[in-house]
């Protein structure tokens, strides 16, 4: 039986230890923002203050004090370090306390209160409320932790430097009158976005993880455009100029190859392009991108040839890696003929068969069609673009390397294209 007692004791004092451990490691530690000063920003102090203590309370690390809390603790105690003493070596206990209203006689015999009138209460209130409102050094910090008892103070600093955004954040501890933690970095020169930053700053101090492409758009000054680094617009221009080579296949290509005596080009199914490319950009938060391509193009002048063309394209592009896709109608100008096959699966110009005396009686047996041949007249042709590519970054300069197709009956087109631009 003792036994038993004994050891059911001792389980129970085991679940009470670690019952107790376990309320010690939940308990958070109390962490006070006061104001984080701001130079070159149109944001206040207190302002400032309260986004970053906003976004600690987001990480649910410390047990963070309220902005009301802090003003009613400051209140409450901004007389209590003015000329006290609890001796036994003093008589005189002196407390300074706050009158609204007319003197009290019955204070006035009191020889351990010091009695304030309400105009130099004012006047201390309104200097302790510029102390604290200019509190950013670790000195003050302390004395203010100390007075309010809050285990961890942070402050800091948000300063605008040409085209950069300075953050430092410091995180103190009271009881070692140490900084515990500090935190320093540059973002790009975005007072739109300073919620973002702050945002950011604030997770990276505690280690927590941020969206890398966010971080990127907000510290890199050459990162892909989005809304987020473009702030005050929402369509970019990306003009400039283009350059490639299509390869030609299928019927296309034999034609393209045969001689000019049958209509051919006598020409290499190869060919280089150049032009130009206007573009526009519709800005948003996201990942993706919108785009709007108009490129007039020059083919064959290489060989001899002008074959005019233009290209309208929608697409997508990642803001995160360049990656894009478009798709869009192409119009080339182009010579074709009427003709025929013979019966030796020759072609010949429709006009042929009309010149011959001895077909002077008898119709044209054979098909009639209309088909690539450098002896006919222009005439439009259209198909249909399928591209892919990605836009690199140099800088502010943009490279992006496109590869495509044009579907036809008559061959497909493949090509490469590359090119380069600047935001406008």
């Amino acid at each position: 039986m003792k036994k038993l007692i004994k050891k059911t004791a001792t389980l129970c004092l085991l679940a009470f230890s670690l019952s107790s451990i376990s309320q010690i490691a939940d308990k958070k530690q109390s962490l006070t923002i006061l104001n984080v000063d701001v130079q070159g920003l149109n944001i206040s102090s207190s302002a400032m203050g309260s986004l970053v203590r906003t976004e600690i309370e987001k990480l649910d690390t410390f047990a963070v004090t309220d902005k009301y809390d802090i003003n009613y603790i400051l209140e409450k105690n901004r007389f209590s370090s003015v000329s006290y003493a609890d001796t036994s070596r003093i008589k005189n206990r002196y407390k300074v306390i706050r009158v609204t209203g007319n003197s009290n006689a019955l204070f006035d015999k009191k020889d351990t209160l010091e009695l304030v009138d309400k105009y130099n209460s004012t006047y201390m209130a309104e200097r302790n409320k510029q102390f604290v409102n200019n509190c950013f050094g670790k000195l003050c910090l302390v004395e203010i932790g100390e007075s309010i008892g809050s285990e961890k103070m942070f402050s800091g600093s948000v300063e605008r430097y040409g085209k950069t955004i300075v953050v430092t954040l410091r995180l103190i501890d009271v009881k070692s009158k140490s900084i515990e933690r500090t935190y320093v970095k540059e973002f790009l020169n975005l007072p739109e976005e300073i919620q973002g930053i702050i945002h950011i700053a604030v997770r990276e101090m505690f280690n927590y993880p941020n969206d890398k492409n966010t971080v990127q758009k907000l510290t890199e000054r050459f990162e892909f455009d989005n809304a987020i680094n473009n702030p005050h617009q929402t369509r970019l221009r990306l003009d400039g100029p283009r350059l490639g080579a299509v390869f030609y296949t299928g019927e296309t290509q034999n034609r393209l190859m045969e001689g000019k005596s049958s209509g051919g080009f006598d020409a290499v199914p190869v060919m280089f392009q150049f032009g130009y490319q206007f573009e526009k950009q519709y800005l948003n938060e996201g990942k993706l991108q919108a785009l709007f391509e108009f490129i007039p193009m020059v083919t064959g002048v290489d060989q001899g040839y002008f074959i005019p063309s233009f290209t309208i394209l929608h697409g997508l592009r990642s803001n995160v890696n360049g990656w894009e896709f478009a798709l869009g109608p192409t119009i080339n100008f182009i010579t074709t003929s009427k003709g025929y096959y013979d019966q030796n699966n020759q072609w010949q110009l429709e006009s042929t068969w009309a010149k011959d005396p001895n077909n002077a009686t008898t119709a044209n047996p054979f098909e009639i069609k209309q088909r690539l041949d450098s002896r006919g007249d222009y005439t439009l042709n259209s198909g249909f673009v399928f591209a892919f590519g990605r836009t690199f970054k140099s800088g502010k300069l943009n490279i992006p390397v496109n590869v495509f197709v044009i579907p036809s009956k008559h061959g497909a087109r493949l090509g490469i294209s590359v090119g380069f631009n600047g935001k406008n």
